[in-house]
């Protein structure tokens, strides 16, 4: 049992008490519901170790088998069998992380269901896995749509302007530097792109880790949460910078090989035909 978990009845608020358990005094209680009235009955107990706080035992005190089965005994009015008694769980310590697959595939071919925080990080990452296929799928498509989009816009943008690259060309431009040009151009809009998305997702992250910590608070954390996002220092949403970095890197890129099929057909363009085009 955590220290932490105790709590004085006689305070007008509720308010953690922190108790030396390995150095005080304590008393179990036991109550008896079997007859009219409940029958309450006081064991003293003595505490050999106190759990490290933050897990799932914060709220349970580990005893001795026997111990165990008199107090069910007397709380029950009933007899326990210890050959036919049947557990609801046993909880398995493995000696390392590496071995916990191994244990519980073992534990599984006994017919049991393995449960823990081993299970549940493997199915927790099965989860992430196939979203991160999903976002991927859909991220392949944003990023084929943002191409045509910038592939289409540098298009139009280059038949608006036929008689500014003839101009060019006419006054020495080279077809390198008419496709330098209009490169550049695109790659600037893939990195505005770049930027101006990086920000909207900098700025909705924010707003989740707000309302994550204004949230209603549970044991644990917020309710509506698995886990306490004060353990990753108040953040849910994290977007590291290097991250960041490639995202827009990504996006130039993106508007680079987007801009490069219409920049060519801009840097052979005759002069000739350029300054005809209406």
């Amino acid at each position: 049992m955590v220290a932490e978990q105790f709590f004085d009845p006689r305070a007008e608020e509720w308010q953690p008490v922190t108790v030396d358990l390995l150095n005080t005094p304590l008393k179990l209680v036991l109550m008896q519901w079997t007859g009219e009235q409940p029958v309450e009955r006081r064991v003293n107990i003595e505490f050999s170790g106190v759990l490290t706080p933050g897990s799932s035992y914060d709220w349970m005190v580990f005893m001795p088998f026997e111990d165990v089965l008199k107090h069910n005994e007397w709380i029950t009015g009933q007899k326990v069998d210890p050959d036919t008694f049947r557990f609801e769980q046993v909880i398995v310590r493995t000696t390392s992380r590496e071995a916990t697959d191994s244990v519980s595939n073992a534990i599984r071919e006994m017919g049991y269901i393995p449960g823990g925080m081993g299970e549940f990080l493997n199915q927790l990452n099965n989860f992430f896995g196939t979203m991160r296929l999903m976002l991927g799928g859909v991220g392949a498509v944003a990023l084929l749509v943002a191409a045509f989009g910038v592939a289409n816009t540098m298009t139009m943008a280059i038949l608006e302007r036929t008689k500014e690259i003839g101009l060019m060309k006419a006054i020495g431009a080279t077809d390198r530097d008419v496709l330098t040009v209009f490169l550049i151009e695109a790659g600037m809009v893939g990195l505005a792109g770049g930027v101006a998305g990086l920000s909207v997702a900098l700025l909705l992250g924010n707003v989740i880790n707000t309302a994550i910590e204004n949230a209603p608070q549970n044991q644990g954390g917020p309710m509506f949460l698995p886990i306490d996002p004060s353990q990753l220092q108040g953040k849910l949403v994290i977007i590291p910078p290097e991250l960041s970095l490639f995202a827009v890197v990504l996006a130039t890129a993106v508007g680079l090989g987007a801009g490069l099929f219409p920049a060519l057909r801009a840097a052979r363009l005759l002069p000739v035909v350029a300054l005809k085009s209406e």
